[in-house]
């Protein structure tokens, strides 16, 4: 499975989802989330 989202919001390279484990996923993928919401000024 690809996880596109931290990438596209700057807080991973495509080389270090490659490379992690699902617990970094999980944190780099709300990581993004938040980081996404907060430059929209809202939710997604």
């Amino acid at each position: 499975m690809h996880f596109w989202l931290p990438v596209i919001a700057g807080i991973a390279t495509r080389e270090e989802i490659e490379h992690a484990t699902a617990e970094q996923l999980a944190i780099w993928n709300e990581v993004a989330y938040q980081k996404i919401s907060l430059m929209k000024g809202g939710a997604i």
